[in-house]
């Protein structure tokens, strides 16, 4: 049985990871034959001819959903696909209750543990439209019914209004929306237990009330998000969300919260050397860590104001902004002229998901999705199951939380056809967290390695250690190995494993991973500091596919000569993404 080590204090990190490979697959397009329930319309039928999905998500495991519009011989539907299959059907009630007929969905969320939630109006068996929150075939909440029971409101309210909503792998839900007896918009954070029962509601900001940073009794808050890209959940329940009050000066007047605390303000320094612009629309995106991304408007001139800007470990900087080169883009130079619009996403490795524009006089290949600062998809260049991809949807795209998969609404040759594509990025063995100074910090007792050696902090001998991996990411494979090089000759070390990033400097060493930290295997190392586990990885780490986990080996040099006397030190860091 693993045993959890008595390890506390989190600090952010800044992780490094090697570009990995991708394929690219057509999921469902137009004119596909979905039998009973007609076949898919070019174009979606929601108006634009290189579009074939309204919304769409993708999560850790490479399971996706997407909501589409077919043509049944008679009239236009729209339908809700999962996997491939036909879970829902308008004016139907397939996926719901007897009697409950599907009419359109306002978004749908497909969490880490395969769960789908969807906002949607539906008719009662009382033919009453209403919106409700589905989750699997479940009705978890309902305007007119599901008791609100927030502390400002009366006793008997019930939820009126369910404009949006956020969903977390953990339970929780960010919403927007108001009771019967109180028709101010409020934002709350309500979490459910296992079988999907209401177990507290939470105010978080209500219009009319003041939120955290107002500056005197008139800065109430007038405006709400409108959109679920302008708010965020994580699975530790941090979250960010925008406030417009009612500052007489209408240029201080718009806010981004991370919680309770202010990240942006209107007429505040941004780090383009400008200052923020109105944050009504800025998509934003928090990880697991407490790391995030906002696309935002600045006062910088009008070819380069906006922006994605990046908090990681509380350093905020510039991504990218407009004006910039678009990364990896082939006969330039370019400058990009508009991004986003849509999900901006932050991978648990730190790579950035975002869509570009720029100044090409060819405007066939002016657009691409981007996964850092590689682009994924871009018109006129990608090839999908051999059809040239002729547009990059601005809106319709999502990343997994891992960032190994990636869901993409494009226009495919020929111009009567769209598709929604999905990438698949090959299993990543990430080196990261360095000891060095400048990956993770500083070393302990200014016992930093070289920068660029690969290695954790120095170790007696003058130099650190480096851990590797050999073998597949397949769990059902199960044969990863780790082998660990440059540490003590005829010492004891131990494979420890994490569910998420942190840099604790610990020991000789820093360490890299918690939440919990794992024992996984010990290895003893011979006569030239070298070691590799002969165990079983999945076992021993209880990990399962779609899972991200976070190795470093942890090694005894003995205190009498080691850097700073503490008897241990640290490997590098690895990330697995495990299959």
């Amino acid at each position: 049985m693993n045993k959890s080590l008595a390890i506390f204090g989190v600090a952010a990190l800044a992780a490094s990871t090697a570009q990995a490979q991708f394929t690219t697959q057509v999921v469902l397009k137009s004119g596909d034959n979905l039998g009973a329930y007609g076949t898919i319309i070019d174009g979606g039928g929601f108006g634009n001819e290189a579009s074939v999905v309204q919304t769409c998500d993708v999560n850790d495991s490479g399971n996706w959903v997407a909501e589409v519009r077919s043509n049944d011989g008679v009239s236009n539907n729209d339908l809700i696909m999962r996997d491939g299959t036909v879970i829902l059907y308008h004016d139907s009630d397939l996926g719901l209750p007897t009697g409950w007929n599907y009419e359109y969905v306002d978004n749908l969320l497909l969490n880490n543990n395969n769960e789908l939630y969807i906002t949607m109006d539906a008719t009662d068996t009382l033919a009453v439209q209403k919106t409700i929150v589905w989750k699997d075939g479940a009705i978890i909440m309902e305007e007119g019914v599901t008791p609100c029971t927030l502390a400002d409101e009366a006793a008997g309210a019930v939820w009126a209004n369910i404009s949006e909503i956020q969903i977390n792998d953990s339970n929780q839900m960010l919403l927007v929306g108001n009771s019967d007896l109180d028709s101010n918009t409020c934002i709350a954070l309500i979490e459910f237990d296992a079988s999907n029962a209401i177990v507290s509601q939470t105010l978080i900001g209500r219009r009319g009330q003041l939120h955290p940073a107002s500056g005197s009794a008139a800065e109430t808050i007038n405006v709400l998000p409108s959109n679920h890209l302008y708010m965020s959940l994580n699975n530790v329940g941090d979250y960010m969300w925008f406030v417009d009050d009612n500052n007489p000066t209408n240029a201080l007047d718009s806010y981004i919260y991370k919680n309770s605390t202010v990240v942006a303000h209107e007429s505040d320094s941004s780090p383009n050397a400008a200052t923020y612009a109105h944050l009504s629309s800025a998509e934003v995106h928090v990880r697991d860590n407490g790391d995030y991304v906002m696309v935002t408007n600045t006062t910088a001139p009008s070819n380069a104001n906006y922006i994605i800007v990046q908090n990681i470990g509380g350093v905020e900087s510039v991504f990218i902004a407009e004006g910039d080169a678009p990364p990896g883009i082939a006969g330039g130079p370019f400058a990009l002229t508009a991004m986003s619009n849509g999900p901006c996403r932050i991978s648990t490795s730190g790579d950035i998901f975002w869509w570009g524009d720029w100044d090409d006089a060819d405007t066939t290949k002016d657009t691409a999705v981007f996964r850092g600062n590689t682009p994924i998809l871009q018109e006129g260049v990608s090839i999908v199951d051999g059809l040239l991809v002729f547009d990059v949807d601005n809106g319709e795209r999502d990343m997994s939380d891992n960032g190994r998969y990636i869901v993409q609404d494009c226009g495919l040759i020929d111009t009567n056809q769209a598709g929604l594509v999905l990438v698949s990025f090959s299993p990543e063995t990430a080196s990261l967290c360095f000891g060095d100074g400048v990956s993770a910090g500083p070393c302990p007792c200014i016992n930093e390695s070289t920068v660029g050696a690969g290695e954790g902090c120095k170790n007696s001998l003058g130099y650190g250690a480096i851990l590797t991996a050999s073998g597949s990411a397949v769990v059902a494979n199960d044969d990863i190995v780790f082998t660990t090089t440059q540490a003590i000759p005829g010492q004891t070390s131990l494979l420890v494993q994490g569910n998420a990033l942190q840099t604790l400097p610990f020991k000789d060493g820093i360490l890299c991973m918690g939440n919990p930290t794992e024992r996984v295997e010990v290895v003893t190392l011979d006569g030239s500091g070298a070691g590799s586990t002969v165990g079983s990885v999945v076992t021993n780490g209880n990990v399962l596919p779609g899972q991200t986990r976070y190795y470093q080996q942890w090694y005894r040099n003995p205190g009498g000569v080691s850097p700073c006397g503490t008897g241990s030190n640290f490997t590098n860091a690895l990330q697995i993404d495990w299959l």
